[in-house]
């Protein structure tokens, strides 16, 4: 069965590599705004169905489509991609010294019998005290406005962190692999 990953993110393509199947990605370009009074898990699970559901409209043959979307909650308040430095920089003072979750959900969509599974993981996280300092050299080394909550794991966003706790290693990358391959495995691609 033909897989694709609808997602344009580096992270996530390099996490789904590790399974050794071969897949193709399509960038789902969809509305990521919040609804009002949409929860964290609300948003990122409506989001990812809506982001596979748009990758199907894209296709040309059935397959199987993995999507996800992520967004950093602290103190009530929602943050997804800054897209910009100004935005990036508040994010993270506003992160300092606070407790935070990163929320990260996933469809798997089998496009050709219109099976739909999802996923919502939580990683809980503190973020250290952070100066201004720290941020112009993180935001200047790492950029990261495409990225949830302006944080990349994957690189010197760990220095900025007490803790973190998860029971999906590469949630936080956005693609909880060990549901994944669950879910992939009920649509009859099994990894190993």
């Amino acid at each position: 069965m033909n897989l694709i990953l609808g997602s344009s993110s580096t992270p996530r393509k390099n996490v789904l590599k590790q399974l050794k199947i071969p897949f193709k990605t399509i960038s789902p370009d969809i509305d990521e705004s919040i609804k009002d009074g949409e929860s964290p898990s609300k948003l990122t699970s409506r989001l990812s169905i809506e982001k596979a559901i748009a990758v199907k409209e894209k296709l040309k043959k059935p397959g199987v489509v993995i999507a996800g979307d992520q967004v950093l909650e602290c103190n009530q308040k929602i943050f997804g991609k800054p897209l910009t430095k100004e935005n990036a920089k508040k994010q993270l003072e506003f992160y300092s010294e606070k407790n935070a979750c990163f929320f990260t959900s996933v469809c798997v969509f089998n496009t050709k019998n219109n099976h739909i599974q999802t996923v919502t993981c939580q990683t809980p996280l503190k973020f250290k005290k952070l100066n201004t300092n720290q941020i112009d050299k993180y935001l200047a080394l790492e950029t990261p406005y495409e990225c949830a909550g302006s944080f990349r794991v994957e690189g010197l966003g760990v220095c900025l962190v007490e803790t973190l706790v998860s029971s999906e290693p590469y949630a936080i990358l956005g693609m909880p692999i060990l549901s994944i391959t669950k879910m992939l495995q009920a649509t009859g691609i099994t990894v190993i």
